[in-house]
């Protein structure tokens, strides 16, 4: 989890901070999470989601990583309202890449998806990426979990 210890607490998760361009967005804190994941053995890849998609599909990294390829270094999920570029797989080896990007003042998520050549994987329900922002955010996410069981 980056930067909120109380949430890395609550799950059991190391707790990371976007020490590169802090105030410099997601992407910052992707590079936080891409450091650590490198810095782990036997570890290749980088799962991200946001804190607030409770309801996203089950098999989410299942989908993501079959899309993956010799030549993807990041596979982003993708919608009828376009790329989730937040919810995403990214090979380790762009750790330095991205760092480069944020300490040079690029700190769009989806250029440095570019960059890396991403492929996507289409996700028909769209409404599974709702981000709860809102109190109705919440609602509507319950609902879609409930519907679930």
């Amino acid at each position: 989890v980056v930067g909120d210890a109380g949430a890395a607490q609550l799950l059991n998760a190391d707790v990371l901070q976007d020490d590169v361009g802090v105030g410099a967005g997601p992407l910052a804190g992707i590079c936080a999470g891409l450091e650590w994941a490198a810095s782990l053995p036997d570890v290749s890849w980088m799962m991200l989601v946001p804190c607030d998609t409770p309801a996203l599909p089950h098999n989410i990294t299942s989908q993501l990583r079959g899309a993956a390829t010799s030549s993807a270094a990041a596979i982003v999920a993708e919608t009828s309202e376009g790329l989730q570029p937040l919810v995403s797989l990214w090979k380790t080896s762009l750790a330095q890449s991205v760092r480069k990007a944020v300490a040079a003042g690029r700190h769009k998520v989806q250029d440095a998806l570019d960059a890396a050549g991403c492929v996507s994987v289409h996700f028909t329900h769209a409404d599974r990426f709702l981000n709860v922002n809102t109190l109705d955010d919440l609602k509507a996410a319950d609902r879609l979990l409930a519907a679930e069981e």
